[in-house]
């Protein structure tokens, strides 16, 4: 595992800093201006073939453990579709030392003491210059879901000089995004366009994401679905799909496509 690629990789994807240190054979991950008091996470890759990723609270993080123990159930039902969509069964999930379903994971109301996750797939490829791609979205996706339950600030977006939380930028937000994309691809849920088919390598992973409820719809604190309010779609679908407000709706947009090409 290229250590330095993956560091910026992920800092690319989440507009986060993140500490990248080797150990053994192990990445271990955590994020750089967190002063030991959220997650860190380590890969290992097992004979090029299994990838399992680790994650707990760092040395002092009982922050993290609070802040998922207070979670609310919107923000725990996310974070259990991120569960489900990268498998149940390779993921375990121990609370208080003690396994946990996806399903008693949402309804515990139980005080968390500790918390830990694991995640296991193997073979986690199946050509050989996808080794890096599908560390990336293991570990993006593992970060990505224990973010999803989480408050914090995305330190890089900004307008003008003004810093802004990741619940003010519904638009901008990674987690959504990734969560939305394992759920249903990278194909246009319009037209059907398929960016890495048409283009090959520099198509794969390009694919724009919009909101059926729009941005400026949102109140504060609203807690984003992105299995129901989000959805890929190519450019032109997506500036079509605005091209009146409140936005079309991902079907009319399709029933509008299917009449024109019958009357061509």
């Amino acid at each position: 595992m290229n250590a330095t690629r993956i560091k910026k990789l992920l800092e690319d994807f989440f507009h986060l800093k993140f500490q990248i240190d080797n150990q053994n054979s192990d990445l271990i991950i955590s994020f750089a201006e967190s002063n030991d008091s959220f997650f860190y996470v380590k890969v290992n890759v097992k004979d090029d073939i299994r990838l399992t990723i680790f994650a707990e609270p760092q040395k002092y993080g009982k922050q993290f453990v609070e802040t998922i123990n207070s979670s609310n159930e919107d923000k725990r039902k996310v974070f259990v579709e991120y569960w489900e969509k990268l498998g149940e069964s390779r993921i375990k999930i121990k609370i208080n030392d003690v396994p946990i379903s996806s399903e008693d994971f949402i309804q515990d109301k139980k005080t968390w003491n500790s918390f830990s996750l694991r995640y296991s797939v193997s073979p986690y490829y199946e050509k050989e210059n996808e080794k890096e791609k599908n560390i990336f979205d293991g570990l993006s996706s593992v970060i990505a879901m224990l973010l999803s339950i989480c408050e914090y600030s995305i330190v890089g977006y900004e307008e003008g000089e003004t810093k802004v939380t990741i619940d003010k930028k519904y638009e901008r937000n990674p987690i959504n995004r990734k969560l939305c994309l394992l759920a249903k691809g990278y194909k246009c849920s319009v037209c059907g366009f398929d960016f890495e088919k048409a283009y090959g390598e520099i198509g794969k992973g390009f694919i724009e994401v919009h909101h059926s409820l729009p941005v400026s719809q949102m109140g504060i604190g609203h807690i984003v679905d992105p299995i129901k309010e989000l959805f890929p779609l190519c450019p032109n679908c997506h500036a079509m799909i605005h091209r009146k407000n409140p936005p079309y709706t991902i079907d009319e947009l399709k029933k509008i496509m299917e009449e024109a090409n019958e009357n061509k």
